[in-house]
């Protein structure tokens, strides 16, 4: 009998024991990465503490990396702080209203609109300097010895070009070929460079979300869903 009352008051110890102690189990549970959480906070404690865990630990694998890999990492961290600072500012506006939310937008919302564009600049020379320019039509290069369709006996290569109201430019027919070679590579080197970034940019910011939810690691079918939710 003795025995018996000896455990049950053990019990008894033991049960005040953990509930005096239940929230000091519970933090050091969540900070050494245990699987035991028991409320909806410690989940969100835990889930933060990946992101933390894994910002905290950039040194180390910045060190481990190598060409490519030391560059991947710089650019996963500016992005990582950039949307730590858009958020910081999401949680000050809902403290203050006073807080102009319409320069922060225009600040990152113009920033992507003209990097996006920029293989546009590329377009500039192909719509314009094209044979539906009616412009183009009157225009020859500088130097140009054609005398279009006239009669060489009977005409000089100035009245030729005179008497069909053809302008000789400033520019002559190989410097005109080199531009627009440096123009179309100027194109598809910016078009591949602007859709290579944005996907970066997207796969980060999955990988973001993915670590603030508490997930190391994203399947493909788990991107779907992500983007679906865009």
């Amino acid at each position: 009998r003795s025995l018996a009352k000896h455990d049950i008051r053990n019990e008894y110890k033991l049960g005040q024991f953990k509930e005096k102690y239940s929230d000091f189990e519970i933090n050091e549970n969540v900070k050494n990465g245990d699987k035991f959480i028991s409320t909806y906070e410690d989940i969100n404690v835990k889930n933060i503490n990946v992101l933390d865990t894994y910002m905290k630990d950039y040194k180390k694998r910045y060190s481990k990396k190598k060409w490519l890999g030391k560059l991947d990492c710089y650019c996963e961290k500016r992005i990582f702080d950039k949307i730590d600072h858009i958020q910081n500012i999401a949680e000050k506006l809902k403290k203050n209203k006073k807080f102009n939310i319409n320069k922060i937008q225009r600040k990152y919302t113009y920033g992507l609109i003209i990097f996006g564009s920029l293989p546009l600049l590329g377009l500039v020379i192909p719509l314009f300097f094209n044979d539906l320019n009616p412009l183009m039509k009157k225009w020859c290069f500088k130097g140009c010895k054609s005398f279009h369709r006239k009669s060489r006996s009977t005409y000089t290569n100035e009245r030729a070009h005179n008497e069909l109201g053809l302008i000789k430019q400033a520019i002559e027919k190989d410097t005109w070929i080199t531009i627009t070679t440096a123009n179309t590579v100027f194109l598809c080197v910016s078009t591949v460079i602007v859709t290579l970034v944005l996907i970066y940019v997207l796969k980060k910011v999955i990988k973001y979300s993915c670590l603030k939810d508490g997930k190391r690691k994203m399947c493909t079918k788990a991107y779907f869903d992500f983007i679906k939710k865009l």
